[in-house]
């Protein structure tokens, strides 16, 4: 999944979106037809976010994103994330889904899981909800899998779900994702998802845990931060920031997020 040449951070030059020109269609940051067809009519023109987020991801490359809500980062991963998944089509094998979105909880999940089901209809990828039904829907063989930490586990646990073809993984609402609540959880199931995975992380506020784990999970990072239109706007302490440079990893990711 990861593009070839050789790793190196990205991250220090962020670009605030408020200085890049606004893109005019889908179609111009390399999404097939059908995903952009998919779209709400009348098609919306892409968010800074999303002009952004998306090549990147297309590209190959790990992206961890700091934006408030209301500036597309649900639409942004599950497109870039469809296209790869597409591009080139492969089956997937029983209970082994090629993609795993993590989320806080069953609202998040949900929401989460509404976005794909409108991105998808007219491209053949499979998906479900971690809960009632996601076992059969895993035997079937699935692309997508939407899960908390804890639901993925548990079903790897029963011998249900297997990671190893896990190619693209989504963190939605990081800070809070890979918060306390949800650490332990983390720390059982990150080790097991193979390193050549890529990874990406949509955080809606800063937190000062996101920067380390950043360094933990990624390699080869763009970061994309939301410009503040607002003299008054914050986007949070630079440590957030300042961390995702250090992300330099050339052989390994190290999964464990506690110290």
């Amino acid at each position: 999944m990861k593009s070839s040449g050789p790793r190196h951070s990205s991250c220090s030059g962020a670009t605030p979106l408020s200085h890049l020109a606004p893109v005019l269609t889908f179609l111009q940051l390399g999404l097939i037809e059908a995903l952009c067809r998919a779209l709400p009519a009348p098609t919306p023109v892409p968010t800074h976010l999303q002009a952004m987020a998306i090549p990147a991801l297309i590209e190959g490359r790990d992206l961890i994103t700091l934006a408030p809500d209301g500036t597309g980062k649900k639409v942004a991963w599950a497109l870039a994330m469809l296209q790869r998944l597409c591009v080139p089509m492969m089956p997937s094998a029983p209970g082994a889904p090629r993609a795993l979105v993590l989320v806080n909880d069953a609202e998040h999940a949900v929401a989460a899981h509404k976005h794909l089901v409108m991105l998808t209809r007219f491209v053949p990828i499979t998906h479900a909800l971690a809960g009632a039904g996601a076992a059969r829907a895993l035997r079937a063989g699935l692309e997508v899998l939407v899960s908390t930490p804890e639901q993925a586990l548990e079903l790897k646990l029963q011998g249900i779900l297997s990671f190893d073809a896990v190619e693209f993984l989504v963190i939605d609402e990081a800070e809070r994702t890979v918060g306390p609540r949800h650490r332990a959880a983390l720390d059982a199931l990150m080790p097991q998802l193979p390193d050549h995975r890529q990874t990406a992380l949509f955080a809606s506020e800063a937190d000062a845990d996101l920067g380390a784990i950043a360094q933990a999970m990624l390699i080869d990072a763009e970061a994309i931060r939301h410009a503040p239109s607002k003299p008054h706007d914050t986007v949070g302490p630079p440590l957030w920031l300042d961390a995702v440079p250090e992300v330099t990893r050339p052989q390994r990711r190290s999964n464990r997020m506690s110290g």
